[in-house]
């Protein structure tokens, strides 16, 4: 979110999902490594284009979403994927409404990425998503997609997996 700023790591060695960042320590029993961060806008200055970008920080998936304003306003990142685990969000006092309307706020549509693959699956603005899975979301213009997407294998979607 900001240049310079001191933050806390926690890594888990048991599981990586587990490991997060916290600007004040919350928990003194675990092994924590304090870090300086940049944004994402200082350190892709130099990229006139970009085609992806995938954000998968244990939360902080907003705060890095929003030291990239000026990558977001130029429309640098053709494609952010960025991972949804909701109960890591909250920690950070973010939401997925919170990520939405920063990147609709860009005119950034957001799609589904299924873990079968296949397209992306456009979820309408007004639609609250639930998933027991941490989901990856795509967020990018229609006409990326209509541009990029040129062929789509839907037989996992169609047939039951105990056929094929």
């Amino acid at each position: 979110e900001k240049m310079n700023e001191s933050i806390f790591f926690h890594v888990s060695k048991e599981d990586s999902g587990m490991s997060y960042s916290v600007k004040k320590i919350d928990n003194p029993d675990l092994n924590w490594k304090k870090m300086n961060v940049s944004t994402l806008d200082n350190e892709l200055k130099k990229l006139k284009k970009i085609k992806v970008v995938k954000i998968d920080i244990e939360g902080s998936e907003v705060k890095v979403l929003r030291g990239a304003n000026s990558l977001l306003k130029k429309h640098t990142v053709k494609y952010w994927i960025v991972e949804y685990a909701r109960n890591c969000l909250l920690r950070h006092n973010d939401s997925l409404h919170t990520l939405r309307k920063l990147m609709k706020s860009h005119g950034l549509d957001m799609f589904l990425l299924e873990t079968n693959g296949g397209l992306p699956k456009y979820i309408p603005e007004n639609t609250f998503i639930y998933s027991h899975i941490i989901s990856n979301l795509l967020f990018t213009k229609i006409e990326h997609l209509d541009k990029d997407w040129i062929a789509d294998d839907i037989t996992s979607s169609i047939i039951p997996e105990k056929i094929i």
